[in-house]
């Protein structure tokens, strides 16, 4: 299957140039952005959305990286994930002498097509001979489970966080969490007097602002992913609220709850297997594969969620 989706041509555009402005990445983005449908009201908001779409899909796979600034954004250099003695996978720059690197070092890819990010590279071989002095490709061990196990829990990140006086008389939306289905839902819904203890944003605000109330301490959200932990966190805490993972298949199931991963998170999972979750949108799960247990159980610590292993 040719691959056509628009994070495969993004990268391979990107590779093609080595590094470019955020301003010409993003008119890339838009043009191959699907176009407004009928009656859109915000054609701007209508290509955000997909450029951020793009944008998580890449950073997501670990295909790219943005500078310190966010202003210019490059291909990382071709880096093979080595997930077993003769498996892995390759992240980062397509460049026209990545398959010839591969075929001489007598080494199998098997192509499979992507849904939100680029299609997955799959290598099989003897990787111990292939050649990292070349310079054509990285290769790397894949060692999720150690980095997981040095992260702090969302906890201890968001109590780090400074406090700050926030803004009174604007109306509150308090982050609300449903159990008693087959995984908890979380919706929001306006407040009616001051915040108390929860996760609250400022209503009516475009992108709203996120603070962390704990008693008397308020904590501002300054980035996305700690809002993503404190959403997490939020919910984790609520009764019904589990990760499952089952033994047999290595499987991690992770409810769809209202936000997406944290982003370090969600890449040390794939970076397991180098594929995109699995959508079941009957059961509003994600499942990850090759997970093992060390390292769901590090995810649950760490977004304090309860684990529930199934044989």
């Amino acid at each position: 299957m040719p691959e056509t989706n628009p994070t495969d041509l993004l990268l391979y555009w990107l590779s093609a140039r080595g590094a470019m402005g955020v301003a010409t990445w993003r008119t890339g983005c838009r043009h191959l952005s699907p176009p407004p449908p009928p009656g859109c009201l915000d054609p701007k908001e209508h290509y955000l959305r997909h450029y951020h779409r793009f944008k998580e899909g890449l950073l997501r796979a670990g295909h790219i990286e943005f500078d310190a600034g966010g202003t210019r954004v490059q291909a990382i250099p071709p880096t093979l994930i080595q997930t077993g003695p003769d498996t892995g996978f390759l992240c980062g720059a397509r460049l026209p002498g990545t398959r010839d690197s591969l075929e001489r070092h007598d080494l199998e890819l098997q192509v499979s097509p992507g849904q939100r990010a680029p299609a997955l590279w799959h290598v099989r071989g003897h990787l111990a001979d292939l050649d990292i002095r070349s310079g054509r490709i990285a290769l790397h061990p894949e060692r999720g489970e150690a980095v997981l196990r040095s992260l702090p829990s969302a906890g201890q990140v968001l109590q780090a966080l400074s406090t700050e006086r926030p803004p009174t008389a604007i109306p509150w939306e308090q982050l609300q969490i449903r159990t008693g289905h087959a995984s908890p839902s979380a919706c929001w819904t306006e407040l009616k007097g001051l915040p108390k203890t929860g996760l609250y944003r400022l209503a009516r605000r475009k992108p709203p602002d996120m603070w962390l109330f704990d008693g008397d301490h308020a904590r501002p959200l300054p980035r996305l992913d700690h809002r993503r932990l404190a959403h997490w966190s939020t919910v984790g805490r609520a009764q019904g609220a589990l990760l499952r993972w089952n033994a047999k298949a290595e499987e991690l199931d992770i409810p769809i709850c209202g936000a997406r991963l944290p982003m370090l998170l969600d890449r040390f999972l794939r970076s397991a297997s180098g594929e995109e979750p699995r959508f079941l949108r009957e059961k509003g799960l994600l499942r990850y594969r090759a997970v093992g247990l060390v390292r769901a159980r590090h995810v649950a610590r760490i977004l304090e969620w309860t684990l529930k292993t199934d044989d």
